[in-house]
């Protein structure tokens, strides 16, 4: 896919039949998380996908007028809306895991959001669970420390979804061209890795948790 794409996404630990039906209306679907880490892992996740710069944007408001009229006992998390350009999405065909390749930063470290701020970016390894070589599942999450998120598509398969949200514009499309290089050269995973960019945030309430964020890199390595 060589285009832009857009996406809504809203994230909250209860939703109401009526706030479920009203999203449904407006065109959002429910994602089927199954599982991942706490405090990254919503139940309720719905997301939209505009097909252009001024679509999101009106869809965007529309999705927090919805939201502006819910209680706290019918939506209880966070609305986003990203923007992904064709160059920060790549595949990651499978081919056989080479553990010799060194992985190019150590383990990472989370912060709290604070109530003003919000992640400038998420990065995203997307690896089907049927095939991912055990040994790179293990150190992604035992010694790099990713998030994760389990997603059960509508074929059926089940995806992990591997993440982190970075706060800080300068270092993250590097990080990304690391990973990418990393994959491409260790394997073992059929998915692909993308980085969004964060074009608007909005928690509900404002004081709510949101995910964890990442302000430090751990160091590069050579």
């Amino acid at each position: 896919m060589n285009t832009t794409t857009f996406d809504i996404h809203l994230a909250s630990d209860i939703m109401s039949d009526r706030l479920a039906k009203q999203l449904a209306e407006v065109g959002f679907t429910r994602d089927e998380f199954i599982g991942g880490t706490t405090g990254v892992v919503h139940p309720c996740h719905y997301s939209n996908h505009p097909t252009s710069d001024d679509e999101l944007e009106s869809k965007w408001q529309n999705s927090l007028l919805v939201l502006s009229h819910a209680s706290s006992d019918e939506f209880h998390g966070y609305a986003e809306a990203e923007v992904t350009p064709p160059h920060y999405r790549l595949p990651l065909p499978w081919k056989p895991f080479d553990p010799s390749v060194p992985f190019p930063f150590g383990r990472l470290e989370y912060e709290e959001c604070p109530p003003d701020k919000h992640k400038d970016f998420d990065i995203h390894v997307t690896a089907d669970l049927a095939n991912i070589d055990p040994r790179l599942a293990r150190l992604l999450e035992d010694e790099i420390n990713f998030n994760y998120v389990d997603i059960r598509k509508p074929s059926g398969n089940v995806v992990r979804v591997y993440t982190f949200q970075p706060l800080g514009v300068k270092v993250s499309p590097n990080v990304f061209d690391l990973l990418a290089t990393y994959f491409k050269k260790a394997g073992g995973l059929d998915g692909k890795i993308k980085l969004e960019a964060c074009r608007a945030y909005q928690r509900f309430p404002a004081t709510v948790a949101v995910c964890p964020i990442i302000t430090r890199l751990p160091a590069l390595r050579q």
